[in-house]
């Protein structure tokens, strides 16, 4: 159960905003690792059986990595889990972060980096991506004005945003309207 009240659901959430689809058919749903309460994932089996996961010690090891941690996404490539770091705020970084399937602080393959472009003066940020059958990535991204990676902003702009290798730029397409 949560509070009723915007702030206060806020703060109290989980905030589980990565899905994928495991091979073995679970689905596995990871939090953003902004907040203590949101260092868990959860996964969930054909039968609707839910198993939380404390992710406490692997958050810690990527925000060792990767400041002001937020974990937006994930997709599945090769055998590696991929996640998605948005990095909106004042010292975040954008990121792929490449691990193997344990979740846990050694499950840490390598962090690769995005330098994303510009909207109307705010970086854009991913906010979710797949992986597309020819291996390269489609992200999507906003441009929202905040300094903080808890506290909401202005959303100033979107696009999506297409990586070859392993996190360079092929193309970038704004979207008719800011949307997040």
């Amino acid at each position: 159960p949560l509070p009723l009240e915007r702030h206060a659901r806020k703060a109290a959430k989980p905030d589980l905003e990565a899905l994928v689809a495991l091979p073995q058919g679970e689905l596995l749903a990871i939090g953003s690792g902004s907040a203590p309460r949101r260092n868990v994932a959860a996964s969930v089996t054909r039968s609707g059986q839910v198993t939380w996961h404390d992710l406490s010690a692997l958050h810690a090891a990527l925000a060792q990595r990767v400041p002001s941690l937020n974990i937006e996404g994930a997709f599945l490539r090769g055998d590696a889990l991929w996640l998605i770091q948005r990095g909106n705020s004042v010292d975040g970084v954008s990121a792929l972060i490449e691990l193997d399937a344990s979740l846990t602080p050694g499950s840490i393959r390598a962090v690769h980096l995005l330098a994303l472009p510009r909207l109307e003066d705010v970086p854009l940020t991913p906010t979710d991506g797949t992986v597309l059958p020819d291996g390269r990535v489609l992200l999507s991204a906003s441009a929202e004005d905040t300094l903080d990676p808890y506290a909401d902003g202005t959303v100033t702009g979107s696009a999506l945003v297409l990586l070859t290798g392993t996190a360079q730029v092929d193309a970038v397409v704004p979207l008719g309207r800011p949307v997040k």
